[in-house]
């Protein structure tokens, strides 16, 4: 009989910016960029913090001219069900076999707040 593995599945629990009261939306929701926080973690508890930035195109090239993409979610428009929508579309093909991968997995698009830290002090 074959075995399934558990996988590390990630749930978000709690999504924030410190730019906007949840649920409100900016002065111009075409032509914006926001920050946005995310904690993400099993369903059996726990979250790690996760950042990225909602921005609109007209908004993604700095003064100088570019912009890293790493960190950045870009809409047409600014949307607190469309940021969810795109979260869990994110999460549903991040499960690996142990958090540690999860979490590595959702870091290539989001910050963690673990980037850069030593292997030890991850769960």
């Amino acid at each position: 009989m074959h075995q399934q593995s558990s996988m590390a599945i990630p749930v978000l629990h709690h999504l924030s910016s410190p730019d906007l009261e949840r649920g409100a939306l900016p002065a111009n929701p075409g032509s914006c960029a926001i920050a946005i926080n995310a904690e993400i973690g099993l369903a059996t508890g726990g979250a790690d913090n996760f950042s990225f930035t909602v921005v609109t195109p007209d908004q993604t090239l700095t003064h100088d001219g570019y912009r890293w993409g790493r960190g950045y979610l870009i809409v047409h428009e600014f949307s607190w069900a469309e940021i969810e929508r795109a979260l869990a579309k994110l999460l549903l093909h991040a499960d690996r076999e142990s958090w540690r991968e999860t979490a590595a997995v959702l870091a290539q698009n989001l910050h963690w707040e673990y980037d850069g830290y030593p292997e030890y002090v991850r769960r």
